[in-house]
């Protein structure tokens, strides 16, 4: 059994076009269909409808497709194995706002599951966690979405939630249900400073909204965002989670905006390099608890 063809089965259906399958692959998008059609002929039945624009799992594609993955899953397992050394080891990056993303029950699930590994986890802000990752100082890092190329990173999707307005409890719209974000134009803002990422997406997410906020005050975590914030040090963007962790009492709020921009939580990898067996575990684990 060549486990290549159900690799590309799975990451095809993922995608559902044959060309962006190629491009995980690092194979061409011929090859991707050939595969597919060699698959199809071993089982005997047909696995995507082939479309104009992509191709669409059929019933029997569907039925099968959860099978595939234990396959592909099963076999990287069985490939981390041939490593004889006890002393398995994995080094790990994150962002500081770990809290967001239960990295710590993350952890402790996988510590069950496979206790010969050991996890080394350091804290990164975001833009030099990427950097690292692409160096190969590290094989995977948690971060943020927004700030990351999809064209040399690959992630999987931990949490995901619209970002909002948090404001002082004093501030004349710490009322409202929701704000249009030109509202908070006047105000002076308190963000994350450039090398966690955040600053930049939020930035531009003002400019694309018809201002350039006046940052007056910027902050190396969340949780001392939140704390400028509640001290009436100026108003900021951020996640409901996020404010709910960090908040003491009732000295902020958070509002909804009406416009729309969306903050994602991810484990991150490097697209051309492979995984160490230790690595390639813990990114299986990853995928199928949040995938």
């Amino acid at each position: 059994m060549s486990i290549d063809k159900y690799k590309t089965f799975v990451v095809a259906a993922r995608y559902g076009t044959f060309h962006d399958a190629a491009d995980e692959l690092y194979i061409t998008a011929s090859a991707v269909s050939k595969h597919i059609a060699a698959l199809e002929k071993e089982l005997g039945i047909v696995l995507f409808e082939r479309l104009p624009q992509g191709v669409r799992l059929t019933k029997a594609g569907e039925a099968r497709l959860p099978l595939a993955k234990r396959i592909v899953e099963a076999h990287d397992e069985l490939k981390a194995m041939k490593v004889t050394s006890p002393d398995l080891r994995l080094q790990l990056y994150s962002i500081p706002t770990q809290k967001r993303f239960g990295l710590s029950q993350i952890l402790a699930e996988f510590r069950t599951l496979r206790p010969e590994i050991v996890i080394e986890i350091s804290e990164r802000h975001g833009l030099a966690l990427a950097k690292a990752i692409l160096d190969g100082e590290c094989e995977l890092g948690f971060a943020g979405s927004q700030y990351l190329n999809p064209g040399l990173l690959q992630w999987i999707t931990i949490t995901k939630g619209k970002v909002g307005a948090v404001l002082p409890l004093c501030h004349p719209l710490a009322s409202c249900e929701s704000i249009s974000l030109k509202c908070l134009s006047g105000d002076d803002f308190v963000f994350l400073i450039p090398e966690t990422g955040m600053y930049q997406v939020y930035v531009e997410f003002c400019k694309r909204n018809g201002f350039i906020p006046k940052v007056k005050t910027f902050a190396s975590r969340e949780d001392t965002l939140i704390y400028y914030v509640a001290n009436n040090m100026g108003v900021s963007l951020s996640q409901k989670e996020m404010v709910d962790i960090y908040k003491n009492d009732d000295d902020i709020v958070f509002v909804p905006l009406d416009e729309e921009l969306c903050s994602s939580s991810v484990l991150v990898r490097a697209r051309h390099r492979n995984l160490s067996p230790a690595g390639s575990i813990f990114w299986n684990f990853i995928k199928k608890k949040f995938e």
